[in-house]
């Protein structure tokens, strides 16, 4: 049995582990949104314009349970002197799921200058006309801060809803 006075503790850090848990979620949907560089739609050969240097990942977005990616291979290269870009595949890849659309990267890479580069596609079969290539900014320890605040605001407003249900029965 809890006394009332719990109350003016527990009403209070629900009401900011809320108003915190709802700012969490729109500042991450803001980041995955931001960090989409360029979008070429899925075809054997695709010109593409990055327009930023550094590190990237190649990313493949489609309908959920599509086999449009099944088995297809990627090689990029600079357009004006015809240099590969080295792609390596990623051990720990992100996801960004939505209700029907997956994005998976599958590669990161290091742009070496802005400009334009050819995407070749190999293997590809029929595809949908909506599947894409996307080119995102990597997101790993940033999802990974993102998930943390998560849990742990989302563990306070749960606790601060039972401590607060246990007073009142009290």
């Amino acid at each position: 049995m809890l006394p009332r006075s719990w109350l003016f503790v527990t009403v209070p850090v629900f009401a900011a582990a809320a108003v915190a848990l709802a700012k969490v979620i729109a500042s991450l949907v803001r980041a995955v949104r931001a960090a989409r560089v360029a979008t070429v739609p899925l075809a054997p050969e695709a010109r593409v314009r990055l327009e930023t240097t550094g590190p990237l990942e190649l990313a493949m977005e489609g309908r959920r349970f599509s086999r449009d990616f099944a088995g297809i291979t990627f090689t990029l290269h600079r357009v004006d002197v015809g240099q590969e870009v080295p792609l390596r595949r990623l051990l720990f890849r992100t996801q960004v799921s939505g209700i029907d659309r997956v994005r998976l990267s599958l590669y990161a890479l290091e742009v070496p200058v802005p400009g334009e580069y050819f995407l070749r596609v190999e293997n590809l079969g029929e595809v949908a006309a909506d599947s894409a290539v996307v080119f995102v900014r990597p997101l790993g320890m940033t999802v990974v801060a993102y998930v943390l605040a998560l849990i742990a605001l989302g563990a306070a407003l749960i606790g601060s809803i039972v401590v607060t249900a246990l007073t009142l029965a009290g």
